[in-house]
Parts: structure tokens; sequence; C-alpha cells
């Protein structure tokens, strides 16, 4: 700043190749939540609820699967790929994700929601 304000900028130039990053990041919960939400278990139970609607069941269930990766213990996530197990036909799946939601619902495997 000061070879700049001098009017040097050739060196005020070469200084500023010299930079590096510096400094400490401050923790913001509100930005560092935005994060999970892009790659957590709420954009996979978007993009599962859209293609459910789009009659794509193979595609939901592949979401829904994704989500419950992100969030082992999400209810929605366990519902939803039930449901679309359903329309599948895959009725061992079905009452394996269901037994789940119901165990979750009673608290004794993620603990309380």
């Amino acid at each position: 700043m000061v070879y700049r304000g001098l009017g040097d900028l050739e060196r005020a130039g070469a200084h500023l190749k010299q930079r590096g990053s510096v400094g400490i990041r401050v923790a913001d919960l509100l930005v560092d939540g935005l994060k999970d939400l892009l790659r957590g278990e709420r954009v996979h139970l978007i993009r599962g609820r859209v293609a459910f609607g789009a009659g794509r069941i193979s595609k939901a269930a592949a979401e829904f699967g994704k989500a419950i990766a992100a969030k082992p213990g999400s209810i929605p996530a366990r519902v939803n790929l039930g449901t679309s197990l359903a329309q599948l036909g895959k009725t061992e799946e079905v009452m394996q994700q269901f037994q789940e939601v119901a165990t979750i619902g009673s608290g004794t495997r993620y603990g309380s929601l």
C-alpha cells in the first residue's frame, strides 16, 4: 500500500505477487452449515422427492439411500426410501426400513431426536 501510495507501482506489484494466505478463518456456524445443506441429507431428500414425483422410482430410492448415508437417523429419508422400495416391489427391504424408523422413533438406536 505504501509503494502504491508513493506511485511506485512496479514495487507494489512485486510485493503483491509475494503475498500468501494469512490470517485465521473464524468459524461461522451459519455459513458452515450451508455446505452441509448442499451435500447432506436435505439435498438428497429433495432430489428423491422430485424423482419420485416424476415416476423415476429407482432414482428416488437411490437419492433417499444417499440421504440415509448422510444422516442415518433420518426418519423422513427412511420413510421415503421404504415407500420407494414398496413401489419397486422390494418387500424385505421395505420392512427393514420401517423397522429402522420404529427403532429410531423409540430412541433406542440413535438417541433422542
